[in-house]
């Protein structure tokens, strides 16, 4: 699963630079033009470096561009306005790991305790997912992370009756899944499916299973997800599932193609990530080929930087 951290890696260090402070340019957009903010950056040689922070209530983005040269800061201010500031590494160190942060209006993470309880505080209505972050497991910000769980906040839960997160890590996707499931079980709207969906998540690697367990433990009463440690090429193919999420290498993606997509059920969800840019079109080719079985249908994708997510559905029998 990609590496999750939040702030991106700094230039090397030379005689005209110091690791001391990290320059940013930042500015405030609207939530609906983050496409067309992405497009408007493109002339950045390394896409990369753009990142976009969301807040619950709000529909606004924060819109960053990090490591700026001279040059990019003039054009950055001349052609987009916005603003330059120079942060202390210092100020990375507490703060990123405190601070909750939004993925659109219906869901929140926050990395400990004391962040979570802040939130909560203030937002009742949408009380944060607690994911520590560690060594091998960020808490979901990374963009590969981000734009599936913004992605995930559009959907109708009330129809979804059963879930498979592939390449679960600390479990963030299940865990998310679970909430906004009971969320719109609870609501009891009309066709709301009578009790939250059935979820699993599985992983190759037993840490990771270790933590997701964890990680549920510490937001529900644990047991509601199913948690494996096992391999995509070998696992026993799940019953087919209204959504399945994979956030996983390209590589991967394209070589297991045909069983991912076998997992969705007919008129079921199916959301990719973990893909670059530079492979998307390669991976899109793979999940839309012709010859390819089952079909999906390309419904729309996220772009975050350097990183790609696509949503497809596989139509009803």
């Amino acid at each position: 699963m990609p590496q999750k951290t939040k702030k991106p890696a700094a230039a090397t260090p030379t005689a005209a630079t110091t690791s001391s402070a990290t320059t940013i340019w930042r500015r405030t957009i609207p939530i609906e033009a983050e496409d067309a903010w992405l497009e408007k950056l493109a002339w950045l040689d390394d896409p990369g470096r753009i990142a976009m922070t969301g807040f619950v209530g709000k529909n606004t983005l924060r819109l960053e561009v990090y490591h700026p040269t001279q040059a990019e800061q003039q054009q950055l201010v001349a052609r987009h306005k916005g603003h330059v500031l120079s942060l202390p590494d210092e100020a990375w160190q507490r703060p990123m790991l405190s601070e909750p942060w939004a993925a659109g209006k219906k869901l929140a993470i926050a990395p400990d305790s004391a962040g979570k309880a802040a939130w909560d505080a203030a937002h009742p209505k949408v009380p944060a997912l607690l994911i520590p972050a560690s060594m091998a497991f960020g808490s979901g910000e990374h963009g590969t992370t981000r734009m599936i769980l913004r992605e995930m906040t559009t959907l109708d839960f009330t129809a979804v009756r059963r879930v498979v997160d592939i390449g679960s890590g600390s479990g963030i996707l299940a865990l998310a899944a679970r909430q906004l499931s009971e969320r719109a079980a609870a609501a009891k709207e009309a066709g709301a499916s009578p009790r939250p969906a059935a979820i699993q998540g599985f992983d190759l690697d037993p840490h990771a299973t270790r933590i997701a367990t964890e990680n549920e433990a510490a937001n529900f009463q644990p047991g509601n997800i199913l948690w494996k440690t096992a391999d995509l090429f070998a696992i026993r193919k799940p019953a087919p599932c209204d959504l399945v999420l994979a956030n996983l290498y390209s590589e991967i993606l394209v070589a297991a193609r045909d069983k991912i997509a076998s997992v969705v059920a007919p008129g079921g969800t199916l959301l990719l990530s973990g893909i670059l840019q530079s492979k998307r079109d390669w991976v899109r080719e793979a999940f839309e080929s012709p010859a390819a079985t089952p079909a999906l249908r390309f419904v729309r994708q996220r772009r975050d930087g350097k990183w790609a997510m696509l949503h497809y559905t596989r139509p009803a029998e």
